[in-house]
């Protein structure tokens, strides 16, 4: 059987398969489709997260500049002298600077940066530590130039000319030895020039005491005489109010002396207007009574002492002082009444109690017995 010829392959030439064919007509076209998706989603799939990024990008920015706003508002008006010092009004040359007693250091020179006499008050700070003068300013109203030196206006203040004015606050119900001892210790004069004062302007005046004669209240005075200034307007004060009511005390037939102790008392009782008129009735009532007043605030004066608790050991004594036991006004006054304590002891409300406390919270109880002022004791909160 004749074998059949076997035709020789071409190692040279290619075979087109068509397997081979097919196969890599699909690879093409899966690439091609790609190609298409891929030419077709790009853009969108490309662009939004563009877009959104831009946004978050200026969203920040905005946020940040907003920050940045509020952080220097905030930092101009907590520290005002960092971000900017206000200069100085052109058409001024020199400014009345006023300086309260009590005032501290850091707000006075605060102040000064403030109306453009110095450039940084932490300087003007810093200095006054370096010689130990943050404690000795003197309050008072001064006439300052502009383009002195921190150096010199610092002397000004710890060192004032003896015509410079001071305005002093007297609180109602402070006492003279209190009044001298707070000035005093401030450096204005030196300690019991005031109480001499008082004691001067009382004998001057033919008055029994001085305690209680002296109004409370803001009197300006010049610093080189400011015990003999203030213990005189504040005496001057005294008169003109009981001058105003003069019609009113001889209507009702008022020693000025009692006038005066009484007004002290109610002072030293309460500081509210609305009580003052009230207690000043049962006062009234019972000195009516020849009662004993019962004030313990007469006992405080005597002891010298606002402060700690009294003790039953404190009203054993004679003393006129002692108004728990004796009965009637003590020889004095004792403190610096108001104009308004003065007004409520000439026009008292009358009222029929006898008793009076207060709560913790200064509210004010009335008892017409000795019992229910007793059974008020227990329930009142001190």
């Amino acid at each position: 059987m004749a074998k059949p010829v076997e035709k020789k392959k071409n190692p040279g030439k290619k075979i087109n398969s068509p397997t081979v064919s097919r196969k890599k007509k699909v690879n093409l076209s899966k690439v091609q489709k790609k190609k298409i998706q891929r030419s077709k989603t790009t853009p969108k799939s490309t662009q939004e997260p563009i877009t959104s990024n831009s946004l978050q990008r200026a969203t920040l920015l905005v946020l940040c500049t907003l920050l940045l706003i509020v952080l220097s508002v905030l930092l101009k008006s907590s520290f005002p002298w960092k971000v900017c010092t206000p200069d100085k009004p052109q058409d001024l040359s020199s400014v009345v600077f006023e300086i309260e007693p009590g005032e501290v250091a850091s707000g006075i020179c605060y102040r000064f940066a403030e109306l453009g006499l110095v450039d940084n008050p932490e300087t003007m700070l810093t200095d006054l530590k370096k010689m130990e003068l943050t404690q000795k300013i003197i309050a008072g109203s001064y006439q300052l130039d502009y383009g002195l030196k921190v150096e010199e206006y610092i002397n000004i203040i710890t060192h004032p000319n003896k015509t410079t004015e001071v305005t002093l606050k007297i609180y109602a119900g402070w006492t003279i030895d209190e009044i001298d001892e707070k000035l005093s210790n401030q450096g204005y004069f030196e300690k019991n020039r005031f109480i001499e004062e008082t004691k001067r302007v009382a004998e001057e005046n033919n008055l029994t005491f001085s305690e209680g004669w002296f109004q409370s209240g803001d009197y300006t005075v010049l610093r080189d005489d400011m015990p003999a200034q203030l213990a005189e307007k504040m005496f001057e004060e005294t008169k003109k109010t009981l001058t105003e009511y003069s019609d009113e005390i001889q209507k009702q037939n008022l020693d000025k002396k009692d006038l005066i102790i009484i007004a002290s008392l109610i002072e030293a009782e309460t500081h509210d207007k609305d009580q003052m008129e009230m207690i000043s009735g049962i006062i009234r009532n019972r000195l009516s009574l020849s009662m004993p007043l019962g004030i313990d605030a007469t006992t405080r004066y005597e002891k010298k002492d606002w402060i700690n608790p009294l003790r039953a050991s404190d009203f054993i004594s004679d003393s006129s002082y002692n108004t728990r036991r004796n009965k009637g006004l003590p020889i004095t006054g004792i403190c610096c009444p108001s104009a308004e304590a003065l007004k409520a002891t000439i026009f008292y409300k009358e009222n029929p109690y006898f008793y009076y406390q207060h709560d913790g919270n200064g509210n004010i109880h009335f008892s017409i017995t000795y019992a229910e002022h007793l059974e008020k004791s227990l329930q009142v909160k001190p």
